[in-house]
């Protein structure tokens, strides 16, 4: 991260206390980096089952964090994109071709 506040920032929001009901499977925070004790490192960070209230969904990200959102269905994934704010970084997972071209 550029500075000690951005880090901050970004373990506060992948905290596992302000993403409950989401499954940490990556946990990024303090990250040992040697020969570097005092920088502003974080690691890969990975979510499943991510719903909005999440602050790892509600808040713009500026850190190495995978978050997974599943849906039922093709309308329920671009209804729930078009809802979100932000929209950085969208894909879509699906073994259909079809879905993925129309995604």
């Amino acid at each position: 991260m550029n500075n000690k506040l951005a880090l901050e920032r970004a373990e506060r929001l992948i905290a596992p206390e302000n993403n409950k009901g989401a499954v940490m499977l990556m946990d990024g925070r303090s990250p040992k980096v040697d020969g570097y004790p005092k920088g502003n490192w974080i690691g890969p960070t990975m979510y499943d089952h991510v719903e909005p209230g999440n602050s790892v969904y509600d808040e713009e990200l500026f850190a190495p964090v995978f978050v997974a959102v599943r849906r039922e269905s093709l309308s329920e994934a671009i209804e729930f994109v078009n809802n979100n704010k932000y929209g950085n970084g969208v894909a879509i997972f699906t073994r259909s071709g079809g879905h993925a071209r129309k995604f």
